[in-house]
């Protein structure tokens, strides 16, 4: 499940996006010209004429491709009795075809929707981190003791204004953070010590080692940091190289496992990303509610806009001048741009679409539809 999520679907990404800005280097150029004759009339043809996807080559090829999927998505979901009713069948199959898998492609690939969704993770995501800084700053503030001060024989009190009382006031401070430091140095010496030895969990068995998992390959080919910070990908693979091999790289493993199953094993924080994309995609969860409508040109710019916000406001200014170099505008505009063709969207979904359920499903790659049929039909037909 982990290399599934953190290698195969990166993976994927990965792949597609180096295609798109492929695409958009070559089309209109002596490589991919725009010729109406060849059926090169846009990028998306452009794209699919690079990477073509069977359910893509024309309106019944998708709507062919989409029932045979909702048919061995059906077939394996429903049980015996249901399968042995023609009527129950074609009825689930349709609709798993026309509401479930047709109308969710279709919204995933709308920019200003992907736009959408990116704005919202972002947002819930940066206002848990604000939440957590306040907190912090909150219990750094009840520690802050009161304002030395010194008592004498006699009663009197002293405000420590002399030079010798600030000295020690200052030396005391210094100790406390030397001793703070030391503390915190051997914690996380230890913390790095226990995962070299002990069982591995389940995150660190996956196929590949994670620090090789193709999402740190996805989130470099995003930033398009090999043209933009050619130096930044080149110190990392080279300081990764004595941290992937031998003990040292099993210990490395075993700590970036740790961060990544308190992520991904945080039920709230991946409800959370669910139940935002569900509400976007279908905003009225209610019997009967009306469909979001479509924006109008005007609102998809807005709505553009919002992400390009959110994305610039999510990071410090160490990390855009680090990642996105001396034009960060430009840099998220080239980011979004990835995604502003709705046909090269589409191939993007079916691509995951078509891994996601060659998955869950993998009867589904080895016989077709009816075929799987007949084999869960064959024992209740050959005991009648």
């Amino acid at each position: 499940m982990f290399g599934f999520l953190l290698d195969e679907i990166p993976l994927i990404l990965d792949e597609h996006i180096k295609d798109v800005r492929l695409v958009r280097e070559r089309y209109k150029s002596v490589l991919l010209p725009a010729a109406p004759a060849t059926g090169v009339k846009s990028l998306g043809h452009a794209f699919h004429s690079i990477r073509p996807h069977p359910a893509l080559a024309s309106a019944a090829d998708e709507t062919a491709f989409l029932q045979v999927l909702s048919k061995g998505v059906t077939i394996v979901l429903l049980d015996q009795a249901n399968l042995n009713s023609p009527l129950a069948l074609s009825l689930v199959s349709t609709i798993v075809c026309d509401i479930g898998l047709k109308n969710a492609v279709e919204k995933l690939s709308e920019p200003w929707m992907l736009y959408d969704i990116f704005t919202k993770i972002i947002d819930v995501i940066t206002q848990k981190q604000q939440q957590e800084a306040v907190k912090e700053q909150e219990e750094t503030a009840v520690k802050k003791t009161a304002p030395v001060v010194i008592a004498t024989a006699a009663g009197m009190v002293i405000n420590p204004s002399t030079v010798t009382t600030q000295v020690g006031t200052v030396y005391r401070r210094v100790v406390r953070l030397c001793g703070s430091a030391l503390a915190r140095g051997g914690k996380m010496l230890a913390f790095v010590g226990s995962f070299a030895s002990g069982e591995a969990s389940a995150l660190e068995k996956t196929r590949v080692p994670l620090i090789g998992t193709s999402v740190f390959s996805l989130i470099s080919t995003l930033l398009n940091l090999e043209e933009r910070k050619p130096l930044v990908p080149a110190a990392l693979r080279v300081c990764t190289v004595p941290l992937s091999h031998g003990r040292l790289g099993k210990v490395c493993n075993r700590v970036v496992a740790y961060y990544l199953q308190r992520f991904l094993g945080n039920a709230g924080a991946v409800a959370n990303i669910i139940r935002i994309a569900r509400e976007t995609l279908f905003p009225n969860a209610g019997p009967m509610g009306p469909g979001r409508i479509y924006p109008d040109p005007d609102e998809q710019a807005a709505i553009r806009a919002r992400a390009h916000k959110a994305l610039l406001g999510c990071m410090s200014e160490t990390a855009k001048f680090m990642v996105l170099g001396d034009e960060p505008k430009e840099s998220i505009d080239e980011i979004l741009d990835l995604f502003a063709d709705k046909t090269v969207n589409k191939h993007l979904v079916y691509a995951l679409l078509e891994h996601i359920i060659a998955r869950l499903v993998p009867e589904l790659t080895e016989v077709t539809p009816q075929e799987l049929l007949d084999i869960k039909l064959g024992p209740a037909t050959q005991s009648r």
